[in-house]
Formats: structure tokens, sequence, C-alpha cells
């Protein structure tokens, strides 16, 4: 992967953002403070499952409860 997959929406992403997409663990709950990047996160996180990992879109089932995202 090169260092652009990890800039999401113009935003480069933090060494913990990337641990959080990257991570092979079945399911991912992310939590954390106002403006910490949560959103941006998940974005990647999908990005990830779809591109690098060539998941089902049919086998995310992604929840938030802002209205941004």
């Amino acid at each position: 992967m090169n260092k652009d997959f990890f800039i999401i929406n113009g935003y480069p992403l933090d060494t913990q953002q990337k641990n959080a997409i990257v991570n092979a663990s079945k399911y991912s709950l992310i939590v954390a403070g106002a403006g910490s990047g949560k959103t941006l996160t998940m974005i990647g996180k999908i990005k990830y499952l779809l591109e690098i990992k060539h998941t089902n879109p049919e086998e995310i089932l992604c929840i938030s409860f802002t209205n941004e995202s």
C-alpha cells in the first residue's frame, strides 16, 4: 500500500488510525473524543476492506451516530 492510501478526503491519517484500519479483527469498534477522526477512520476501514481485502460490500455493516458520517 502506498502512503496515499492513508489520505482520506484530503486528510492524512495518524498512526493510531492506520493501525485501526489494517487491524485483522473480524469486528471493529471505534471510540474516541470529538474531532479525533473517527469518521475518517471508518471511511478508511471500509476503503481498505473493499480495495485491499476485496470484501463483498454486502458483508460490511457500518453504524454511526452522527449526521456527518
